[in-house]
């Protein structure tokens, strides 16, 4: 079974998601994803103009790799809070933002979706929610 989703490309046009989660609840892909975390760091602006990044906020964490390469790389950050389908650490919050308003989490600097828009039924929801976080970095 599949759910159809518009996206505004026309009337015949239509994203095709799976109607069941396809996301695994146990998974090692740790060195892809600090790969990936560090890329998208090394994207952040760096110069002091643009506003330090004190709290983030990880949408679909997973094991939170994105903290341990913060970590790493010596990032001070004040706050950060996962969300996720599974919980892999003890502090993730659990939501299922197929069927689940963004929890009320408060405000970040930065707010990260790594790998999570492909699993999304309602993608312009789940950025409308974003975006009246008002974050300064997405």
């Amino acid at each position: 079974m599949v759910k159809k989703v518009g996206w505004g490309g026309g009337a015949d046009s239509c994203l095709v998601v799976p109607n069941k989660n396809t996301w695994k609840e146990n998974f090692e892909y740790s060195l892809e994803f600090v790969e990936r975390y560090k890329i998208l760091l090394d994207l952040l602006p760096r110069a002091k103009k643009y506003k330090k990044i004190q709290s983030v906020l990880d949408i679909g964490c997973g094991k939170q790799y994105l903290r341990d390469v913060l970590e790493q790389q010596q990032i001070p950050i004040q706050k950060y809070v996962g969300i996720d389908l599974y919980l892999h650490k003890k502090d993730t919050i659990i939501c299922d933002l197929n069927n689940e308003k963004l929890p009320k989490v408060g405000s970040f600097d930065l707010v990260v979706c790594a790998g999570l828009f492909e699993y999304m039924y309602d993608i312009k929801g789940l950025l409308k929610q974003i975006f009246d976080l008002k974050p300064f970095y997405i």
